[in-house]
């Protein structure tokens, strides 16, 4: 860990509202709210469409604008949020033309060969492949109008490319929530890994690269009327930038209403300003102390970084949501 994260871990341990202008961390631009799935608890799908956005692909001076006052900041570039950002029609030359930079995305894998294509070639980027489920009956169910077969196709053209590909398939969670999804046929944990083992060696994918994710019940908070969450922490927003797809800075990956809409990118002067203008010192300090204040925030359980870390070094920290298969 490098001085200006362990600086940022302590500003945020003591809730200081700053971040070192020399931290670098993740940055996520929603290049894209628009989807061609209809996937359930998903706010961007066609079925619901509750984004407190437009569904538009990011124009192209606001994504440019983002670069400009982050590239000293970025340590990835994550193009995806709620919708599918390979439908955007730029996307593969955002990144051609920024060849010294590292982009990730996650995707639902429905679409084009040739946008498959596009994708592969790309030798800074790395694909989250959203299968999910491998069975086609138990994938429509989550996937509402997406095809596993299309979506295989699809890996395979990128497995050959030069882009890094990852795997994300489901397990189990809180409350037996994907068997609620998938319905009560839905597999054990044991026979799932089992399934995703024979997968990795089907498709040459070490299983470091294939991700175990437990489908938790804080994805319901995307629901439109959801019940409240007792977490209270959410740190966030000290270890990452967060831009919508109507170039707002907000404070995390989540469905965030206006309450949470921290600026426009128009309106923010310099990386000094991003990091640490007056608005986002007070949301970082607002969001530690009480995230319930912000009604955009009563459903989400957070992210208490700063804690969990401390809990992790103690061994009394909960297990992660996602881990490799090499670690189950």
């Amino acid at each position: 860990m490098d001085l200006s994260r362990i600086l940022t871990f302590a500003s945020a341990l003591v809730n200081t509202g700053y971040v070192p202008l020399r931290s670098r961390c993740n940055v996520v631009i929603e290049t894209s709210s628009i989807c061609n799935l209809s996937c359930r608890f998903c706010p961007a799908g066609q079925a619901h469409r509750v984004l407190d956005r437009q569904n538009r692909f990011i124009p192209d001076a606001w994504f440019h604008r983002i670069i400009e006052l982050t590239r000293g900041l970025a340590e990835e570039y994550i193009l995806h949020n709620f919708g599918e950002a390979a439908l955007n029609p730029k996307i593969c030359d955002y990144m051609a033309g920024l060849p010294d930079c590292r982009f990730a995305l996650s995707s639902n894998l429905n679409f084009s060969a040739r946008t498959a294509r596009q994708l592969a070639a790309a030798p800074n980027l790395t694909v989250a492949c959203a299968l999910d489920v491998l069975s086609p009956d138990l994938y429509a169910r989550y996937r509402r109008g997406g095809r596993l077969e299309t979506a295989l196709d699809n890996l395979r053209i990128l497995l050959a490319g030069t882009c890094r590909v990852r795997v994300i398939l489901f397990q189990n969670g809180e409350k037996n929530m994907a068997r609620e999804v998938y319905g009560s046929d839905f597999p054990e944990d044991t026979q799932l890994q089992a399934r995703a083992r024979a997968f990795a060696r089907e498709y040459g994918i070490p299983e470091q690269d294939i991700l175990m994710n437990r489908m938790n019940s804080y994805w319901q908070g995307m629901e439109i009327n959801p019940a409240p969450h007792p977490g209270r922490v959410c740190d966030a927003l000290y270890f990452g930038l967060y831009f919508n797809s109507d170039g707002y800075q907000v404070p995390c990956c989540e469905n965030v209403g206006r309450d949470l809409y921290l600026r426009h990118i128009e309106d923010i002067r310099d990386p000094a300003d991003l990091l640490n203008g007056p608005p986002v010192r007070a949301f970082r300090r607002g969001l530690h102390w009480n995230k319930h204040r912000y009604s955009s925030c009563r459903a989400c359980p957070g992210n208490p970084y700063t804690l969990n870390r401390l809990r992790r070094l103690l061994g009394q920290a909960p297990p992660l949501p996602s881990r490799p298969l090499s670690d189950c």
